[in-house]
C-alpha cells in the first residue's frame, strides 16, 4: 500500500514537472519490478506490463511490446523479426503510439529516445528514456500508467 501512495505522490510531482526521489520496487502486470539486490537506485520506480503498441523511428512503424514503463523511460520488445535491419543507432528519436485498453480512451503518442539495446527471451529488447515532456505528454504517461495498473 505504501508503494502505491509513494508513487502517486511522484505521479503528482511528474504532472507538475517536478522530479521525484528514490523509490522501492515490487512485482507483476500492472505491479512495479523488484530492485536488484534489494535497493531501487532509480528514480522513479518501473511498472511490469506486456502492453502492444507500436514504434515509430523515422518512416519505420513496428509493432513492440511494452515490457515496463516509468515515468522516465519504457522497456520494450520488438515483435517483428524483420526488424534486424535495418536498427537505429544509439540516441535514434521516435515515437511510441500507446492504446488505453481499460478506460476506452483511444492512444496517446509520446516522443522517446533510444538509450540502449538488450537481448533476452526471442525478442530483441530496446531500452527508451522520454525526453522532456511537456503536460500534455506528461498526462498521456500517466493516463497509461494509469491504464495499466487498473
Amino acid at each position: 500500500m505504501s508503494v502505491i501512495i509513494e508513487f502517486e505522490t511522484r505521479r503528482r510531482l511528474f504532472l507538475a514537472g517536478l522530479n521525484g526521489h528514490e523509490a522501492p520496487a515490487t512485482g507483476h502486470a500492472g505491479q512495479l519490478l523488484p530492485a536488484s539486490q534489494g535497493v531501487e537506485r532509480r528514480t522513479t520506480p518501473r511498472i511490469y506490463t506486456e502492453r502492444r503498441a507500436e514504434l515509430a523511428i523515422g518512416t519505420m512503424v513496428v509493432p513492440i511490446c511494452v515490457v515496463d514503463v516509468s515515468i522516465g523511460g519504457c522497456g520494450i520488445e520488438l515483435l517483428d523479426g524483420d526488424f534486424a535491419s535495418p536498427l537505429p543507432g544509439e540516441a535514434a528519436v521516435g515515437i511510441l503510439n500507446l492504446q488505453l485498453l481499460k478506460s476506452n480512451s483511444g492512444t496517446r503518442l509520446l516522443p522517446v529516445v533510444l538509450r540502449n539495446f538488450r537481448s533476452g527471451r526471442a525478442r530483441l529488447g530496446l531500452g527508451f528514456q522520454f525526453p522532456s515532456l511537456d503536460h500534455a505528454q506528461r498526462r498521456a504517461l500517466c493516463d497509461f500508467i494509469d491504464d495499466v495498473q487498473t
